[in-house]
């Protein structure tokens, strides 16, 4: 990866074995399990801004273990607290981004944290919007979006299990869907995904948004730093 995130990503421990970052499928809630990929995304943002920089360690992830791994129920606490406290998941929907930005806002505002989020950037500008902000070691939450405008196809963006497309096939497939980036380079995404690292084709992203999706519903969370 050509940029990438200085520390270890986040690991939730789980009956012996480790995620990579969070896990909507281990949420203890049917709606997180199904449409709780937003909070996941937000959760392990903070989680890793109090883990590694000081001037970010409040709130809900202040108690974060040093060595960057927890126990399910300690993670599931924190989601459950973030999910009721600012970022509602609406079932069939989960949560758009600019609840997203707008519920992030909130949380950096009721914990002093120098931060502002919004919700996407010029499609022009993505991936280097995401290198600087990878280059500002902080993770980036990353949409893959529905199908539009006909919202009811099924069309899917491929998840790849390293980055080569010569040699593996897609290890998933999804749409609608929030992941969060740990690395980038000219070709490839690094992302964390349902606690899995997976890798996406920056080739084959464009083709879905270009083809089934939109630059709205497709985008990342823009986060800057302010004066205090």
């Amino acid at each position: 990866m050509r940029f990438e995130l200085r520390h270890p990503f986040m690991a939730v421990e789980n009956e012996g074995t480790a995620t990579y970052g969070g896990s909507q499928r281990l949420g203890r809630y049917d709606h997180m399990r199904r449409w709780g990929c937003g909070v996941i995304g937000a959760a392990d943002l903070l989680f890793y801004l109090s883990l590694y920089h000081p001037r970010y360690r409040a709130g809900l992830f202040a108690d974060a273990p040093r060595d960057g791994r927890v126990t399910l129920d300690w993670y599931n606490d924190r989601i459950d607290q973030l999910r009721r406290r600012f970022l509602p998941v609406i079932p069939h929907h989960g949560i758009n981004g600019l609840a997203l930005a707008f519920g992030l806002n909130l949380y950096f505002k009721k914990y002093k944290l120098p931060l502002r989020a919004r919700w996407g950037v010029r499609p022009g500008r993505l991936w280097d919007e995401i290198d600087a902000q990878l280059r500002k070691d902080m993770p980036v939450i990353f949409s893959i979006g529905n199908n539009f405008p006909w919202m009811w196809q099924k069309n899917k963006l491929g998840f790849y299990p390293a980055p080569d497309r010569e040699g593996c096939k897609p290890a998933a497939r999804t749409m609608a869907h929030y992941v969060t980036v740990t690395g980038s380079d000219a070709e490839w995404l690094r992302i964390s995904s349902w606690g899995v690292e997976y890798y996406i084709s920056k080739a084959e992203y464009c083709a879905y948004v270009d083809q089934y999706s939109s630059n709205i519903l497709s985008n990342m969370l823009y986060i800057r730093e302010i004066e205090e």
